[in-house]
């Protein structure tokens, strides 16, 4: 790539940073700010999350891949009902192999919503006049299969004996074309000869019949090319769904304000700026013009991470703002062992051209092995963590691979840049002294290599003190792996840590932990390792209320 062309892109980087940066802070035109485009999960938002785990009696003589199914199975069951009742941005997610974690940003009455998701799902066949013929019970199974007649794919039901008998009654009656549509079933086009299948008052579809089926097994076909994949095996779990196969036991459950959710937001982004700041600084002052390179980078890094997850619809939670800063740590070491790098080569006497060259191959060998390992770490961490593990290691996932992209390509086309130039192309632009030695904030040398053996032993008396107490004391575990319930109140004035722990004294909760937050003091967190109740949650909230009107 010659001169000139380098020297246009880099104007374009810097133009595109400026630009983005200007966009993403306030907007312009039909383009919102970050803030409004991007999805905040219910950690920052407020809302309701709850854990829910299939009783043991239920599920103890079920196969792994059995119980796979019927987790899923209730997973779709749930969504569609938190679907159902509107709430945006709400999840339904497994969690280990017999847990369900639902989460709802932005409720505020947890006990309606937590009731809402928790009853039995009501599985009904009907004709179009409303009449209910036959329920989810009377389904054996349904499952799919590939439709030779339609193309795509079909769905087999198959019946108990007393199901098929009044399915049989039901399509005789449907097929006649006597049976008169209800104004709810109007307004939805259901034809005169439907058997309509519903799920939480929901219709899941509604297939016309042409004669009576009299069999423990019928087809549900879509003329015109069948039906997808996907819309069949989601039609099939609903179905399969009716009453819901096990029973569920609430065993983690959080309620928290929107106000204390935006609060950790700013205070996140406001130490996030601050560390983003000291790290710009530190950059300049070791390594002059690279590191005013490196900022550019890291400016043009952290608009591509916001942006990208945006596009992608993802949810941005406070571990994921963590993963976010964390991955910006890693850029740095990118861009610090490259710098490392030439400095070297500089100080080993060759010219800034070479020295650029060389000390890029040398340093990209280990750039992409610190941040590849860590991409596995992270893609294991999002295939078998919890939810809000996920979210701190999707963010880690694109930083790491952004990070690659920047400190490769973008700073690598203004290094080569100043190294060509007559007027940037010196030592002391590149951290390095006139007499080739490496410019250095901190004086003194530490000699890792020389007391080795030193470094080893203290290294090793803290593996062994960590393992021994690790031992002794065990962990203390968070109700994130103890099970319990979170609230996160809103007092509206300054309370004590000790009257809050008074008031709640009569519930006699196991582990309690009150945190008091915010920068009046006036928000509380309770934590404590007993699954409360949708009646227990709503006394604790009253009377913590009743204290603050005292």
């Amino acid at each position: 790539m010659n001169s000139k062309l380098k020297k246009i892109l880099a104007s374009l980087v810097v133009i595109a940073v400026l630009f983005g940066w200007y966009v993403t802070v306030f907007g312009i035109g039909s383009v919102n700010s970050i803030k409004d485009v991007m999805k905040f999960g219910l950690d920052i938002n407020g809302g309701v999350y709850v854990v829910m785990e299939a009783d043991k009696e239920d599920i103890a003589d079920l196969s792994s891949q059995e119980l796979a199914e019927v987790m899923e199975q209730t997973r779709t069951v749930l969504n569609n009902r938190v679907n159902a009742m509107g709430i945006s941005e709400a999840t339904v997610s497994l969690e280990g192999n017999n847990r369900l974690r639902v989460e709802m940003p932005g409720v505020e009455d947890a006990q309606e919503a937590i009731d809402q998701i928790g009853r039995t799902a009501q599985m009904q066949f009907l004709l179009a006049d409303g009449t209910v013929v036959l329920t989810g019970n009377e389904v054996k199974n349904a499952a799919i299969d590939t439709d030779s007649q339609n193309g795509g794919y079909k769905i087999n039901l198959e019946f108990t004996a007393e199901g098929s008998d009044k399915f049989a009654q039901a399509t005789k009656k449907a097929a006649s074309q006597q049976v008169t549509v209800s104004k709810a079933f109007q307004k939805a086009n259901v034809q005169k000869n439907a058997v309509i299948i519903m799920l939480d008052d929901e219709i899941v579809t509604a297939p016309t019949v042409d004669q009576t089926i009299n069999s423990t097994t019928c087809e549900i076909t879509q003329r015109g090319g069948g039906y997808s994949k996907e819309e069949a095996s989601t039609t099939a779990a609903l179905i399969r769904g009716g009453a819901l196969p096990i029973s569920l036991h609430e065993v983690t459950s959080s309620v928290q304000t929107a106000t204390i959710g935006v609060d950790a937001l700013n205070k996140s982004v406001v130490a996030g700026i601050i560390g983003l700041g000291l790290v710009f600084l530190l950059m300049i002052l070791m390594y002059n013009v690279l590191g005013l390179v490196a900022d550019v980078a890291l400016l043009l890094y952290v608009l591509i991470v916001l942006w990208v997850m945006a596009g992608m619809g993802s949810v941005l939670t406070l571990p994921g703002i963590a993963g976010i800063i964390l991955s910006i740590g890693m850029a740095v070491d990118a861009n610090v062992i490259i710098f490392a790098r030439i400095k070297e080569e500089i100080a080993a006497g060759k010219t800034i051209r070479v020295a650029v060259d060389q000390g890029f191959k040398h340093a990209l060998t280990t750039v992409l092995d610190a941040q590849i390992t860590t991409l596995i770490a992270s893609i294991v961490l999002y295939e078998i963590g919890s939810t809000s593990v996920k979210g701190f290691a999707l963010t880690l996932m694109i930083g790491i691979i952004v990070s690659i992209f920047t400190a490769v390509v973008i700073t690598q086309l203004f290094i080569s840049l100043l190294a060509n130039s007559k007027t940037f192309a010196k030592n002391k632009f590149f951290g390095v002294n006139e007499d080739g030695t490496p410019k250095s904030i901190i004086k003194k040398e530490f000699k890792f290599i020389g007391n080795r053996k030193i470094f080893y032993c203290i290294s090793a008396g803290v593996v062994i003190l960590g393992l021994v107490f690790s031992v002794v004391r065990g962990f203390n575990y968070g109700i994130d792996f103890t099970g319990g319930t979170m609230i996160q109140i809103k007092m509206g004035k300054t309370v004590e840590t000790e009257e809050v722990k008074e008031t709640l004294a009569k519930y006699e909760m196991k582990d309690l932990s009150v945190v008091l937050s915010g920068d009046n003091k006036d928000e509380v967190i309770i934590k404590t390792t007993n699954a409360l109740g949708n009646k227990a949650r709503a006394d604790v909230v009253d009377s913590l209320g009743k204290k603050v009107r005292c």
